[in-house]
């Protein structure tokens, strides 16, 4: 979405990553090697089974992190390596 910086110029918000967004680029990058690992040796059930208890972990990781708050910074601030 565009805002409107003052001088009919037109500025996109800063865009940081979400705990949400993370978590599903984790879940569609994990569960695919999950079930091609597990599948040969435990069979396809097992590994169905497997990668929705990764999804289950993934998703409540990030349910923490949106509800208790997780490490956040200012959309300008970068590190701070100075005490």
């Amino acid at each position: 979405m565009l805002t409107p910086a003052g001088r009919g110029t037109a500025t996109r918000p800063s865009r940081d990553r979400t705990p949400m967004e993370i978590a599903a680029g984790v879940a569609l990058c994990v569960i695919p090697f999950v079930l091609l690992l597990i599948a040969p040796w435990l069979g396809l059930r097992v590994a169905v089974g497997v990668a929705l208890a990764v999804l289950a972990g993934i998703a409540a990781v990030c349910w923490l992190l949106c509800t208790v708050g997780g490490p956040t910074r200012s959309p300008g601030e970068g590190r701070r390596d100075e005490p």
